[in-house]
């Protein structure tokens, strides 16, 4: 099992400064650093495929390079959070994040953006998709399960008897306003 240190997530901030994704079947808690440390699924109640909060190894994180500050705040109306980290180096990089709707119970799909608003940005984006709390696909506690590379470049795997994709985002400039989003589901 990776440790969360090993994938460049530190450990646990304090639960109040975590913001929460929801679709009305399951929950995400966004970390400071732009870190997915708590989901399961298929529910609630399901295994964690996230689960670096309490120690365990998952994790999908999208988190600038170098030195930052955090911040983030709720658009109203909804559970769609933005992420907002200063840099050092005066760059300002947002990630809007959401769960969409209409929800399913054996479907996730999870939205998020990143934009560079201030100065060139580069982010560090990292997909450990855990079962079990933290078995990887194709160990002996989750068999059955395993990694493959799809024919458009994207990552795919089949855990819990469902399929997770991730296609490889289109290279674009990192100019202030550029975007990279990706869809995982």
């Amino acid at each position: 099992m990776s440790n969360p240190t090993d994938l460049g997530i530190e450990v646990p901030h304090v639960l109040r400064e975590y913001a929460l994704l929801a679709d009305g079947e399951r929950g995400i808690l966004v970390g400071p650093r732009g870190d997915y440390t708590w989901m399961c699924f298929p529910g609630w109640d399901g295994d964690g495929v996230f689960s670096s909060l309490i120690g365990g190894a998952g994790a999908y994180a999208v988190t600038p390079v170098g030195r930052f500050v955090w911040g983030g705040y709720y658009e109203h109306p909804g559970l769609i959070w933005r992420s907002r980290w200063t840099c050092d180096d005066g760059t300002v990089v947002e990630c809007r994040e959401a769960l969409a709707l209409p929800a399913s119970p054996d479907r996730a799909v999870i939205l998020r953006r990143i934009v560079a608003v201030q100065g060139p940005a580069q982010v560090r984006v990292v997909l450990d998709l855990r079962t079990q709390f933290g078995h990887p696909p194709g160990t002996s506690a989750a068999p059955r399960r395993g990694w493959h590379v799809d024919g458009a470049g994207g990552r795919c795997a089949r855990a819990l008897g469902r399929r997770a994709r991730c296609p490889a985002p289109r290279p674009r400039s990192a100019r202030p306003g550029a975007d990279v989003a990706a869809r995982c589901g």
